[in-house]
């Protein structure tokens, strides 16, 4: 079981951010308005809608069957209703579902993105050491270069001085 935390502004997160084994995909919302309204859960694969449930502060749980996942993006929201027409949605962030021989992984989207951050910070510092290695060797080598030439000049024109 999952919990979500709804936001009144922004995504709402899921409260462990690893990634999970996906079977039934059972979720608690936190959050949930107490007031005078309707609220319904609304949960999507890949854009196609797999459930559409009412949901209030007391009656906060859905399941959605293994059988209506699949690899892709889950996305869901929760939306309020009064008089009918919808007045407010609660995003929640995407959890992306990975198919791992024949067994559904899920992995909520913003935590992975910030792993994937951090795994850059890390290449990005890796990658300055690397260029100043490289930009000291350089230099070290057009150095001796310069030194070679010196010497090969000299060579040459001591080698004048003798063949004239």
């Amino acid at each position: 079981m999952k919990t979500i935390k709804l936001k009144q502004y922004g995504a709402g997160r899921y409260d462990d951010a690893s990634p999970f084994p996906l079977g039934d995909l059972e979720l608690v919302l936190e959050g949930i308005p107490a007031v005078n309204s309707q609220f319904r859960f609304i949960g999507e694969v890949n854009g196609a809608k797999v459930l559409a449930e009412p949901v209030g502060a007391a009656k906060n749980s859905v399941t959605i069957p293994a059988d209506k996942l699949a690899a892709g993006r889950f996305s869901c929201r929760v939306e309020q209703y009064e008089k009918g027409a919808c007045v407010k949605k609660y995003p929640v962030e995407d959890l992306l579902v990975t198919d791992l021989d024949g067994t559904l992984a899920a992995d909520p989207e913003i935590a992975r993105m910030r792993r994937e951050i951090e795994g850059l910070k890390e290449f990005k510092v890796k990658l300055e050491e690397t260029v100043r290695q490289l930009a000291a060797a350089a230099d070290a080598a057009a150095k001796e270069h310069l030194a070679l030439e010196k010497r090969v000049e000299v060579l040459e024109q001591n080698n004048d001085l003798f063949t004239a």
